[in-house]
């Protein structure tokens, strides 16, 4: 419940409304600042400064209500999300691909309970489904209807009377289509008059199909909230948000294109921040370096491609594929395997070593001072900018400007 608006307000009332949120046992007012990237104050909740001058009238009628959470990947009470990726790549002939999840909504004696599958028909899959926790499931067992994930679950105290809608809100890149239900299942509305939930249950899928024709390629990518309302008269109104962030691939190319990519771990430097790859799409705002007017200047991916290669290393904390060039002193190029890289793409660069000072954000050079083998496959992204490069890192600090080239075919 929400913190009173007016009346005696004190420590101990933020305290029990938000908890310890260092679970260290000591509450100081300086440790409840709002921050979008940590628990316990959610974005939403503005009158809480996120740093600065702070006093127990900040906090009058704030709420710790997950529903109300900024949507973070696995974050926050209600909010649940996916990372799910499918490609399909044929040489010679048209491909495509999909990405989709699917929904049912269904009433179990006094609960209504949320259920979630995957539902693709691709050739290559990666879904990942993260609980409310920030854990994550290998969410590729759960195929459809009849064999699905129980995602949320709310005891309302009644068995009849429930109606539910739902509701999608973009946050970055493409719009997500709804598709039909799985044969057996009512289909979901988005009208706010809503459908009544039942033992036999609703359903509705959403995601992204693309078509490639021959020698060509297609690409959708988006981060999308889906909120599932339910309510009834007199009664209360639960919001279950879920967080699809979605890419799909079909290229009619060789099935080994080899393209220079960075784990999928590193942040990305842009006007909005620090951003993981992963959650970039094609036409998002990034920072790269112009080299015709020797400035960082804002630019926007052209091309975004998931990779699984098994050449990574670490430089310093910067990890990437070995063929992948960075930017060093004066803008000379090199990586950790020149060989690969002019094989690849018909680039000659320098041996990257141990010394090696490499061009940053900050207009800085970072020392390379070590270089460490990562074993085994690794998933990786290839991002193209329109001036071919953008800034990477592990963990925002000045990010390490490096290349975006592609294969060229």
């Amino acid at each position: 419940m929400a913190i009173p608006s007016s009346g005696q307000v004190s420590l101990n009332t933020v305290k029990n409304e938000f908890g310890d949120p260092n679970s260290d046992g000591q509450y100081k007012l300086s440790e409840y600042y709002r921050d979008g990237d940590n628990d316990p104050i959610p974005n939403s909740q503005t009158t809480v400064p996120a740093s600065g001058a702070i006093s127990l009238n900040n906090f009058r009628g704030t709420s710790a209500d997950p529903t109300v959470y900024y949507v973070r990947e696995g974050v926050g009470g209600t909010n649940v999300s996916f990372a799910q990726y499918s490609e399909n790549q044929e040489e010679g002939s048209p491909a495509n691909c999909a990405a989709l999840v699917g929904f049912k909504i269904i009433l179990s004696g006094t609960t209504i309970q949320i259920y979630s599958w995957q539902d693709q028909i691709s050739d290559m899959d990666d879904a990942v489904y993260y609980t409310v926790g920030g854990t994550n499931t290998n969410h590729i067992s759960y195929t459809s209807h009849t064999n699905s994930l129980l995602s949320y679950s709310v005891n309302t105290g009644t068995t009849s009377g429930y109606n539910c809608y739902y509701t999608l809100a973009l946050v970055s890149g493409s719009d997500i289509a709804r598709y039909y239900p799985q044969t057996g299942l009512t289909g979901m509305t988005a009208s706010v008059v809503g459908q009544g939930v039942t033992t036999s249950g609703q359903g509705a899928r959403f995601g992204y199909i693309t078509l490639a024709p021959i020698n060509d390629s297609n690409a959708e990518s988006g981060y999308t909230r889906v909120t599932f309302t339910l309510f009834k008269s007199g009664s209360a109104t639960y919001n279950a948000q879920f967080l699809l962030d979605l890419d799909t691939q079909a290229e009619s190319e060789e099935d080994d294109c080899y393209e220079c990519c960075v784990h999928t771990d590193m942040l990305v430097h842009t006007p909005l921040g620090e951003i993981h790859v992963k959650h970039l799409h094609i036409g998002s705002p990034v920072y790269s370096y112009n080299f015709d007017t020797g400035e960082k200047v804002e630019d926007k991916i052209i091309r975004k491609r998931y990779v699984k290669r098994n050449n990574e290393y670490k430089v310093n904390e910067l990890k990437m594929t070995a063929d992948h060039p960075v930017y060093l002193q004066s803008g000379r190029l090199a990586s950790l395997n020149p060989e690969q890289t002019l094989s690849s793409y018909n680039m000659s660069v320098d041996q990257l070593i141990v010394g090696d000072k490499m061009m940053t954000a900050n207009n800085e050079l970072e020392v390379v001072h070590t270089i460490e083998k990562i074993e085994g496959e690794q998933p990786n992204y290839t991002l193209y900018t329109e001036n071919g490069n953008f800034y990477a890192s592990p963990n925002g600090d000045n990010a390490i400007l490096v290349d975006s080239v592609v294969q060229e075919l």
